[in-house]
């Protein structure tokens, strides 16, 4: 690996990058271990029927929002808000989306293991990553 690529950090990454023993094995494990969760997190969801402008309106609906799977299950936390973002700000219309295909969205993120893959996604789409939808 010869290739080099320049990066703006914030000194407090900077810092963190700088006390590693191998700063580059270090990002290169933490970037390609994110696209690859993104990627099967895509693979699943697309197999269950989702669109790519069905993740990036859950994605509108997280923007700003704490969610802490530590504290309560995805699968209770993120249909309460996706329920509310479709009465609240209608995020469903601005993304071409039924009404009716949202309820299924919103009873899909009941179970876990779709509310994991949809905020993986969707905290990959606020980190600027959307190249999963391109897989």
């Amino acid at each position: 690996m010869k290739n080099r690529f320049n990066l703006r950090l914030d000194d407090d990454l900077r810092s963190a990058l700088s006390a590693l023993p191998n700063a580059s094995a270090y990002v290169r494990h933490s970037v390609r271990s994110r696209l690859e969760r993104a990627q099967a997190a895509w693979t699943a969801l697309r197999q269950l029927g989702f669109a790519p402008r069905e993740v990036l309106a859950v994605a509108d609906v997280l923007r700003g929002t704490l969610i802490q799977p530590e504290l309560l299950p995805l699968s209770q936390t993120l249909p309460v808000e996706l329920e509310d973002a479709g009465r609240l700000s209608n995020v469903a219309a601005r993304h071409g989306i039924s009404a009716e295909r949202w309820a299924e969205i919103i009873e899909a993120s009941r179970q876990e293991p779709v509310a994991y893959a949809l905020l993986l996604l969707a905290e990959e789409v606020l980190a600027g990553n959307t190249t999963w939808a391109l897989m």
